[in-house]
């Protein structure tokens, strides 16, 4: 490489692919008017000469720091003039300056000659002796140093005592001092600063402190004084909550909990863990914490040795003292279902009590309750007050008036007879006399009175879904006696009807089979248009989620077509846990045990019998469980004939086989000349589903 293909200063190669580029020429210049790079760098300082084996290129990037050199070569001159201008005096004197600037350097040329010559031996450092002790590094002076004082001022102390008038004067020293300056001055962050800073006062104060802290932990290690982690049955591990807990250490050991607080900085769930923990070292039987670990642990199936090495970390307990508790908490499993069960049944009796009343009449009452107070209305019906705006419209020979499902209007008589009321001019119509044949001529009707407010408001209700629990055990060392294990256990829960059912009746159809008109079921305009803006809402997903155009409108789309039970079926559903029943589905007897059991535990019972509720599951639990009902109905009760359960498959389990079945369909190895099919398509469009599918051929 030649040295003209480099820059002169930075020597970085300017032939790039045989070409040079990104350079400037440093002695040529493009335009007579602009000075050369060699001219502006002698400007600056640094006079140059064309040199056969120096470059006389120069980069871009050295061409731009030039550039900036000019620049703050500017501003330093300014600064010059300016400081010249400012000190007269010392602009004279720089000529002489300058002189004596020159014979110095001529002097330190020849001091520097002399420097380069071969000392003198005698001069020269010698080695320093063995026995001489060496020298500190860093020496200073120590002569005519004043030493210094930690405190200039005086404080002293006058106690004046009742028998000694005069008082005791104390002086204080300079470590005690501040501190009680601080302290009379009722500055207490100073003082306590000051104190941290002596050690004597510091230690004495550490058995105080620590007495603090033994006091608060006495006060929650007595069971007595109701601390959370004393709570420890399954009723109350139920109800455990880290706000709680943190509650409770706040309220009954402040200082205790600052001290944990600030060695988490201030996280809260640290905090309450390491507070629980160390308190059980201290107190075994604190033990609700370590139970709410053991319940995770299980969740995660921990085995044995981690409870083992845990519990001597005071984390958890003991493995056996965990699987009793989760046996306690198998026996609460269904107390919540079991109060909604007794409030059907109270429900149920009510109804029978008050003469069958139904649920229209229920309906009606909450149809009544949306538009009167109940709490405010006058149930006596003495009197009837009427406003000045009434009174008009009675005027005219009617009189509005809410009846049970909604404001009716009725023709008054000519004969009705009005007294005054009060002084205020206020209508009053006397209805002590009057008949129920009047009143309801008159189009007036005795508000409903609800005997139970059971009537009035239905429990919701429930269904009991279950579904087969299959895992298999290996055994590591197998034998006769001991081999591997497949269990099978059924896992069941209740679930709360969101959308209440009440409404319907259970005895009767709507309308006679004879009397329907076919005319219903079959689509006509408004069903149409209903589809029509439906499939609108589905096709604006579809655009928006595959078409890159669309996607900037995927905000504004509507993700759930609303419909009259939206604001309810988009919260969370209520369950209630029953744990696991030790039975295989897949053997008669214990089917059996399995639907006596919910049919004895669940199902409401009334003053007519059972109520049926509705019981889920899968496909193939939904057949066996049936077949087993029709293998009863010979039975001589309803019990018998297990008529207090209805059967029924889960939506999501039926579209998961519907989708099977669409693909055992749509999808074969052998349709790809079947137009329709998704062989076919996928040959067609030449794509592949997913990466198990099978390939197009």
């Amino acid at each position: 490489m030649s040295a003209k293909d480099i820059c002169r200063f930075c020597n970085d190669n300017l032939r790039i692919k045989g070409t040079i580029s990104g350079a400037r020429s440093i002695f040529n210049k493009k335009d007579a008017r602009e000075k050369s790079i060699s001219e502006r760098l002698k400007e600056i300082g640094l006079p140059l000469s064309e040199n056969v084996s120096r470059s006389g290129r120069i980069c871009l990037r050295c061409f731009r720091l030039i550039c900036r050199l000019e620049e703050d070569f500017d501003v330093f001159r300014r600064w010059q003039r300016a400081e010249k201008d400012s000190n007269p005096a010392e602009a004279s004197t720089s000529t002489s300056t300058s002189q004596a600037s020159a014979e110095s350097s001529n002097t330190s040329s020849t001091l520097g000659k002399k420097r380069d010559r071969v000392p003198t031996p005698s001069k020269c450092l010698q080695p320093p002796t063995p026995t001489a002790p060496r020298a500190s590094k860093y020496s200073r002076p120590t002569d005519n140093v004043t030493p210094k004082t930690g405190r200039q001022s005086l404080t002293e102390v006058i106690i004046h005592y009742p028998f000694h008038p005069k008082g005791d004067r104390i002086v204080c020293q300079a470590n005690t001092a501040s501190i009680v300056e601080n302290t009379a001055k009722q500055n207490w962050s100073r003082a306590a600063n000051q104190i941290i800073k002596n050690k004597d006062l510091l230690e004495a104060l550490k058995e105080n402190i620590l007495q603090v802290i033994e006091d608060e932990i006495k006060f929650l290690c007595n069971p007595l004084k109701g601390f959370m982690l004393w709570r420890s049955s399954a009723a109350d591990l139920k109800a455990f909550s880290f706000a709680n807990l943190q509650s409770d250490l706040q309220s009954m050991a402040p200082f205790t909990y600052s001290i944990f607080s600030k060695i988490t900085k201030g996280s809260h769930h640290p905090t309450c863990a390491s507070a629980a923990i160390a308190l059980r070292g201290r107190e075994p039987r604190l033990s609700a914490f370590a139970y709410y670990v053991n319940s995770v642990l299980q969740y995660g199936g921990a085995k044995k040795a981690v409870y083992k090495r845990l519990s001597k970390l005071c984390i958890t307990t003991a493995h056996n003292h965990a699987v009793g508790k989760q046996k306690q908490f198998a026996t609460t499993c269904g107390e919540d279902l079991q109060v909604l069960k007794v409030a059907h049944e109270v429900f149920l009796k009510s109804q029978k009590e008050h003469g069958g009343t139904d649920v229209e009449g229920a309906s009606a009452t909450r149809a009544l309750s949306d538009t009167v107070d109940l709490d405010t209305a006058t149930l006596s019906m003495e009197h009837c007050i009427l406003t000045d705006e009434t009174t008009q419209s009675t005027s005219g020979g009617t009189i509005a008036t809410h009846g049970a499902t909604g404001t009716t209007t009725s023709t008054l008589q000519t004969d009705l007879q009005t007294d005054q009321g009060p002084a205020d001019g206020t209508t009053v119509f006397t209805f002590g006399s009057r008949t129920d044949e009047e009143m309801a001529h008159l189009g007036v009707a005795v508000l409903p009175v609800e005997a139970s407010p059971t009537c009035s408001t239905p429990p919701p209700t429930y269904a009991i879904i279950f579904d087969n629990l299959d895992f298999f055990v290996r055994t590591h060392h197998q034998s006769v006696v001991r081999g591997n294990k497949s269990l099978h256990w059924i896992h069941h829960l209740a679930v709360e009807d969101r959308v209440p059912s009440h409404h319907l009746s259970k005895d009767k159809p709507t309308q006679p089979i004879m009397e329907y008109d076919i005319g219903y079921s079959l689509p006509g305009p408004e069903t149409q248009a209903h589809m029509r803006r439906e499939h609108i809402v589905l096709g604006s997903r579809i655009l928006t989620q595959h078409l890159d155009a669309f996607k900037p409108f995927s905000r504004v789309v509507v993700r759930h077509i609303p419909h009259e039970f939206s604001k309810i079926m988009s919260e969370a559903s209520t369950h209630y846990p029953l744990g696991i029943l030790f039975k295989d589905e897949n053997k008669s007897g214990d089917l059996v045990d399995v639907l006596q059991h919910l049919q004895k535990e669940y199902a409401p019972k009334g003053p007519d019998g059972l109520e049926s509720i509705l019981v889920g599951g899968d496909r193939l639990t939904e057949g066996n469980s049936r077949n087993l009902q029709w293998s009863f109905a010979e039975g001589e009760s309803v019990e018998d004939r297990l008529e207090g359960l209805v059967f029924k498959f889960e939506d999501w389990h039926a579209i998961r086989n519907l989708f099977e079945i669409y693909h055992k369909v749509f999808f074969k190895e052998g349709s790809e000349r079947d137009h329709g099919t998704l062989l076919s398509n996928m040959n067609r469009l030449r794509t592949i589903l997913c990466a198990d599918e099978l390939q197009p051929p």
